[in-house]
């Protein structure tokens, strides 16, 4: 069964039909309004939601298939097939899209986010606060992933500057004139794991599906008269390494803002102030301006990094705006699930009468 090396376990069959197990599927890639799935004798399929699946603009889009769903199918053609239902997920890797009260699922069932960071350019640290924090709200490992480790010019400062921040996280160093470098992510996804790569582009997302699927499947372009490459993914898309596990290479993400499920998320990735905020002297400090308060002591003592309280500070902040753009997108839904409703009443009542 294929389908296994792609994650299957009882988890998402163990309440399915005999039928329904025979016409399983994975979502493999996403297009605009099909997609490609891959059944279990290891054939590809075209596939398109089935029914009211098919109406996206009238649908919580949460319930629209996304990649890495297992989903089951019906009027299996030879080339293309429907999706009659979409398996319970065991997690969401999401974002907040920019400037919208609404989240994005970037893929589903993941085990690992590999978050890739290139060697050669700045780190944006709070970026990667916030990738580590959606990782782990959506119970997913995050691993930062540094590329492109040939050309730092000390990779192990580089190192030690991540693990001060991030002492949690696995963090791995890769290189693309050393393919043995990527030996620790094939180690990670034995056993039938999946990962998908977060990065901004140039990160080296593209190279690095490229080492470990040991073919140039994913194209990079490069730039200028450097090394780097410029990622050209303009879709995500899953794919099965000939070592075992799966991979997600996903398009360069500019902006990731947080869509959280999980009101103790912050203080989880944020352990370190968490620990701090016990001691302040008031139980609802703000940690902004309150006299006593030990988080403000400890970036005055530089025992912690005044960086990290002011992500802290602003992540604190745009969980409220969270909040309440979830109010608004669950009202939103709701009225067009009343409207639709509706609608098929006067439709039934009008044909009745006629």
């Amino acid at each position: 069964m294929i389908l296994t090396k792609y994650g299957l376990s009882s988890f998402f069959t163990e309440n399915l039909t005999n039928e329904d197990r025979d016409n399983l599927g994975k979502v493999i890639a996403v297009h605009k309004k099909s997609f490609r799935v891959i059944l279990n004798d290891g054939s590809e399929i075209n596939a398109i939601a089935k029914g009211s699946l098919l109406h996206y603009k009238s649908k919580n889009t949460r319930e629209l298939p996304k990649l890495g769903d297992f989903v089951v199918l019906n009027s299996i053609a030879e080339t293309n097939a429907f999706i009659k239902c979409i398996l319970p997920r065991k997690n969401e890797l999401q974002r907040k899209l920019v400037g919208k009260d609404e989240n994005q699922i970037i893929a589903t069932n993941i085990d690992y986010a590999f978050i890739t960071i290139s060697a050669d350019m700045q780190f944006n640290i709070r970026k990667i606060e916030r990738i580590v924090l959606a990782a782990e709200d959506s119970n997913i490992e995050p691993i930062i992933i540094i590329t492109k480790a040939d050309l730092a010019q000390n990779i192990s400062q580089e190192i030690s500057l991540l693990q001060d921040r991030f002492g949690s996280v696995q963090i791995i160093a890769t290189s693309m004139a050393e393919i043995a470098s990527v030996q620790p992510l094939k180690d990670l996804l034995q056993n039938n794991k999946v990962a998908a790569f977060i990065g901004s582009s140039g990160s080296g997302k593209s190279t690095l599906t490229n080492m470990l699927l040991g073919a140039d499947l994913q194209k990079t372009l490069s730039v200028g008269d450097t090394d780097r490459g410029q990622h050209t993914t303009t879709h995500r898309e899953m794919f099965l390494l000939p070592s075992g596990g799966c991979i997600i290479d996903n398009p360069g993400i500019k902006e990731f803002a947080l869509w959280l499920e999980n009101n103790d998320s912050i203080d989880n990735t944020f352990a370190d102030i968490a620990e701090l905020a016990r001691r302040c002297k008031f139980r609802d400090c703000t940690h902004t301006s309150e006299p006593s308060c030990a988080v403000i002591k400890a970036v005055a003592e530089g025992r912690l990094s005044a960086d990290r309280y002011h992500n802290f500070l602003k992540i604190q902040a745009e969980e409220e705006d969270i909040s309440l753009a979830k109010l608004k997108h669950e009202r939103k839904e709701s009225k067009k699930a009343i409207s639709k409703e509706l609608k098929s009443i006067k439709k039934y009542k009008n044909k009745e009468q006629g």
